[in-house]
């Protein structure tokens, strides 16, 4: 007997009688129940679907909470498992009509609460939406306006000792924004992205500078001003007081008479750079009245001359400029 036949012989009739047939059934049968379970509708929860605010109209978004939400959606396990939260798209649609009802005119904000439908949900062919959790979602909605606004130029840094920052000129000097209401009315100025001065800017010069706002949600028109910003040398006063005046005595007679001033101290306003100015001590100040040309006695009006020691100053003014001067013969006191 041979090995086949062998084993045949310990298999039952019913199974060994037409058993290719019954091998291509159980093939098949196991296909269909791959095909049915694969087809079988499950459920499947998807965590932080974000969520989009479609505007429409004349409006602004400026918050919403939440900005993800939880959805849970059906379908077959195949197309399930290649499902994933980009594939859900959850937009809402907002218009400018909830605004137009407000009570008060000057309120240009407005806070709705909207709740979140299947239809809202963007999935998949063979795919449904079971549940939204939350499905209230808070949005705060604003008109939109356009202002001209001035701009103001904001620098950062300092000049050199001795320069100054002379005439600013903005090209455009005012600019168009537009953005929520409730934001433009708190708005009085543009200020520009800072100028950075240093010791080196000894030059007038021209600059292009952006703004600085921290809100996106704003539009500037232009996006760009040119500044021409005037740099010069300056130049200031510094007033010395109750500088005393000395006397030029040339003439040999003057020196057998005793001379008496009426007005032994002056103020001096000197002019010139601050480096110098702010260096220069009163000692190093020298005021005068020049009696030379006197010969005999007598009361005299002489002018008050000054030497400074800083060739870098000038002299402004002497308060006074013109002291009187008494000479008396010594012999006939």
């Amino acid at each position: 007997m041979s090995l086949l036949k062998k084993i045949n012989s310990y298999v039952p009739d019913f199974i060994s009688r037409n058993f290719g047939r019954k091998v291509i059934a159980i093939f098949f049968a196991v296909l269909v129940y791959a095909k049915v379970s694969n087809e079988l509708a499950e459920d499947k929860t998807f965590q932080e679907v974000p969520v989009t605010i479609i505007k429409k109209g004349n409006i602004e978004v400026l918050a919403y909470k939440p900005e993800s939400v939880e959805v849970t959606v059906q379908g077959s396990r195949n197309k399930l498992k290649l499902l994933s939260n980009s594939d859900i798209r959850i937009e809402i649609p907002v218009d400018g009509i909830v605004l137009e009802n407000t009570e008060s005119s000057a309120v240009t904000s407005k806070t709705i609460n909207y709740t979140i439908s299947p239809s809202d949900v963007k999935t998949p062919n063979g795919i449904s939406v079971l549940e939204i959790f939350p499905s209230e979602i808070s949005i705060r909605i604003d008109h939109l306006q356009t202002k001209e606004f001035p701009v103001e130029v904001l620098f950062q840094g300092s000049l050199p000792e001795d320069y100054s920052i002379g005439q600013i000129n903005v090209m455009p000097k005012t600019v168009s924004v537009t953005g929520p209401g409730s934001i433009i009315d708190q708005i009085d100025y543009l200020t520009t992205k800072p100028i950075i001065l240093d010791k080196s800017t000894v030059d007038s010069f021209s600059v292009e500078r952006t703004f600085q706002i921290g809100d996106k949600k704003m539009l500037i028109s232009p996006k760009v001003v040119e500044v021409s910003v005037d740099v010069y040398k300056s130049k200031d006063t510094r007033l010395f007081q109750d500088i005393p005046v000395s006397l030029l005595i040339n003439h040999p007679p003057i020196k057998y008479y005793k001379i008496k001033l009426l007005t032994d101290k002056v103020n001096v306003t000197l002019g010139g750079l601050n480096s110098h100015l702010s260096k220069l001590q009163p000692d190093q100040i020298k005021a005068f009245a020049d009696l030379s040309k006197v010969t005999a006695p007598g009361t005299y009006e002489v002018n008050v001359d000054c030497w400074i020691m800083d060739t870098g100053v000038t002299l402004k003014f002497i308060d006074p400029s013109v002291i009187k001067v008494e000479i008396m013969d010594s012999s006939l006191l």
